[in-house]
């Protein structure tokens, strides 16, 4: 899975995914960067996640966005 996303100025960020208990299971991106468009690889780890609704969440700065997932 492609994940993309636009940081508007520079930030420091937190992408990570989530499962549906709010436990934190991988941090994908962290760190401060520069502004513009971005994109991260993720690949599920198949053998150790159920299927099921997954939260993918980005924190940048005071901004916090969050999708769902679906693992099938």
């Amino acid at each position: 899975v492609r994940i993309r996303f636009r940081r508007a100025r520079e930030s420091s960020i937190e992408l990570a995914v989530y499962d549906g208990r709010g436990r934190k299971l991988q941090v994908l991106a962290r760190g401060r960067g520069s502004p513009g468009d971005h994109a991260v690889e993720w690949t599920a780890p198949a053998r150790h996640l159920a299927r099921g609704l997954y939260l993918l969440r980005l924190d940048a700065g005071s901004t916090r966005l969050a999708r769902k997932l679906v693992l099938k």
